[in-house]
Formats: structure tokens, sequence, C-alpha cells
């Protein structure tokens, strides 16, 4: 955290933010409740965490199958000749983008590893993926070594959420019907 927060808020803004994730819709009153705070206290430090850009935001967490949509992955390994600093800005200035405001990317992120860029987005088939894969590669091939696509089949948890549809997800993967 910010260097703005000292040690209690600190240990209050994760009690507060645990609490958080588990429902984002909890009002300040049953926030405050939970984590043994005034409501005036769990206000306070959300603005804080709003102010310093700790917090982002609120968002749903819903099915996106029931509306047809599949998840996918794309994993992005960048050229070892390219600076990776130069990619990045690219990618900054390219979020004001009409394509990046449309593409709802559920999950941008640079990495440590065999691939330096995550990418998770819906769509409703591969083919739909394979376009907005070619449009990347065609804005950022000079950067790009290699890309790889995965569909997720199923989702167990995200945000610190458990599907509830949990077991009948599994049951379905592995019936063996």
């Amino acid at each position: 955290m910010k260097e703005k927060f000292n040690k209690q808020e600190k240990e209050n803004s994760e009690k507060i933010l645990t609490v958080l994730s588990q429902n984002a819709r909890a009002s300040s009153e049953e926030i405050a409740k939970k984590v043994r705070l005034t409501r005036q206290t769990v206000n306070r430090i959300l603005k804080k965490l709003q102010k310093e850009k700790i917090l982002w935001g609120y968002a749903p967490i819903f099915d996106r199958e029931e509306f047809g949509k599949k998840i996918f992955i794309l994993l992005v390994k960048l050229k070892i000749s390219e600076d990776p600093k130069k990619f990045l800005e690219l990618v900054k200035d390219d979020q004001q983008t009409q394509f990046n405001q449309d593409s709802n990317f559920i999950l941008t992120a640079y990495t440590h590893g065999n691939y330096d860029f995550i990418i998770m987005l819906p769509a409703d088939n591969t083919i739909e993926v394979k376009k907005i894969t070619n449009i990347l590669m065609s804005r950022y091939r000079k950067y790009f070594d290699d890309v790889k696509t995965l569909e997720i089949i199923t989702l167990f948890r995200e945000a610190s959420i458990v599907n509830p549809n949990f077991k009948q997800k599994w049951d379905e993967l592995f019936s063996t019907d």
C-alpha cells in the first residue's frame, strides 16, 4: 500500500477489502459490523482507497455462459529483441482506443514466466477470438513472438467468489452417463 496509510489504516483497509471482495454490494454499515469499525471509519477508508487509486471499482460477477459467452485466455510471449517497456507504453496509450474500450477484456496483465502478457476475454466462439487475436497481432506484431489461446471450460471461482453452480458444473464435466 502507498505510504499515505499508517499501519492501523493498512490493517483496516485489508479487512474492508476482504469483505468487499466477498460482496461488492455490502453497505458501509454491513462492512463496519463485520470488521468491527464505525461506519464513518469505513467510509473514510473507502474514500481514501479510491482517491489513492487502490480501489479501482466494483464489478459484477456473473455466469457469462448464460449469455452465450465463453471465456478465453490469450498467452502472449514477447520478442526478446524488443524492449518490453515500449510495448507496455503502447498498450497503456491504446487503453484509450475504441478497440480496447469495446473489447470487454476481463483481465490484462504483464507477467513473469513462460509468457509475458495475459489477456482474458469473453467471446461467442473461437472464430471471434481469432479475429481479436489477428487485430492484436497486426497492432503489436513488432513485439509479439507467440500467442497461445486457451478456452476456459467453466469457472469455479472468480474474484474470490465461488460459483454457486459449482457442483452442477462439476457433475456435468465429469459425469459418466
